[in-house]
């Protein structure tokens, strides 16, 4: 019962990560994925994983100051990413139980250096090669149904993406692209 509570948990983070990509503003989904995050940390301590729990808190540490960034500027300047990155690997360092432990890191790390570049292909290549395998490998090390299937969707989602659209089109931001009024397709 108490492992079907704690699998329920990740499930029901998986479940918000997957609304929060049908949110049609980069607030609503930051906002969800942080809840997501919490709800993963949570998991992660509860099955032992401090490392991932604490990677999962530096996520919404992350999210939070991007949440904020176009109201107050100072949360989106450039000295973040590097703090960031610091605390993650003060994190790790200090959360180390075996080498899957070093895997919530290069996702952290990674993750944030793509989110920083505010630009679509960067963000999509870091999650696809760095964040989203890393996360996957360590969600299977501790038994994260949840956050299996987060990551398996995510890294489907972006290869779909990619063959759909091209590399260089994920790269441009077609809302800019298009006057006010004018649909978007």
């Amino acid at each position: 019962m108490y492992d079907m509570l704690i699998q329920g948990i990740g499930l029901i983070a998986f479940a918000l990560f997957l609304l929060s990509y049908q949110v049609r503003s980069n607030r609503g989904l930051f906002a969800m994925q942080t809840a997501g995050n919490f709800l993963f940390a949570l998991q992660f301590f509860l099955l032992g994983g401090v490392g991932g729990a604490v990677g999962s808190l530096i996520s919404c540490f992350r999210n939070s100051l991007l949440l904020g960034s176009k109201k107050y500027p100072i949360l989106g300047a450039k000295f973040w990413p590097v703090l960031i990155c610091a605390l993650s690997l003060t994190s790790c360092i200090c959360s180390w139980q075996n080498w899957f432990s070093i895997l919530p890191f290069f996702a952290v790390l990674s993750a944030t250096i793509g989110y920083w570049s505010d630009n679509a292909l960067k963000i999509r290549m870091f999650n696809l090669c760095c964040a989203s395998p890393c996360w996957l490998i360590y969600n299977a090390s501790i038994r994260s149904v949840g956050g299996i299937l987060n990551e398996a969707f995510a890294i489907s989602s972006i290869l779909l993406s990619i063959y759909r659209f091209g590399f260089h089109a994920m790269a441009e931001n077609q809302f800019d692209n298009k006057k006010k009024g004018q649909k978007c397709t």
